[in-house]
């Protein structure tokens, strides 16, 4: 049998937001070294001897020197002469070491150091997501 207060009596319930993360793969990072070509341009300057002949008439002043040595007959004189030549080689010199870090990171913290993202679209790709969900509340009276 009911009562007078059973009567008025109801259950009141309000609808409560359950919010957690669920961890999927939003992409892929690869590393990857290529080779790119430089055409370089260097002017290197370089010495060479010459050879010069210089005559020279003779006079009353030189004309025992040159009275010196036989009359009429054939001579030769060698003299070395030498040249610079440019030298170029080539080779491959290490300058820095690169890695590919991650990490999980929550909003507002940062998920690679400071400066590792060396374009706008890897910055992007490397900022952590944050997700606003927003949902009204129905109570039933």
């Amino acid at each position: 049998m009911r009562t007078l207060q059973d009567v008025h009596a109801m259950t009141r319930s309000e609808e409560e937001l359950h919010v957690d993360t669920q961890r999927r793969e939003r992409g892929r990072a690869r590393l990857r070294k290529y080779v790119v070509t430089e055409e370089v341009t260097r002017t290197v300057p370089i010495q060479r001897e010459e050879v010069r002949i210089e005559r020279e008439p003779i006079t009353d002043a030189n004309r025992g020197d040159a009275m010196r040595g036989p009359e009429i007959s054939e001579d030769e004189h060698e003299v070395v002469l030498h040249a610079e030549e440019p030298i170029v080689e080539k080779r491959a010199v290490p300058k820095e070491r690169v890695r590919l870090t991650w990490g999980t990171g929550t909003s507002g913290s940062p998920t690679a150091p400071a400066g590792a993202a060396a374009t706008p679209r890897a910055a992007a790709a490397m900022a952590p997501t944050r997700r606003v969900l927003s949902c009204r509340s129905r109570s039933q009276a």
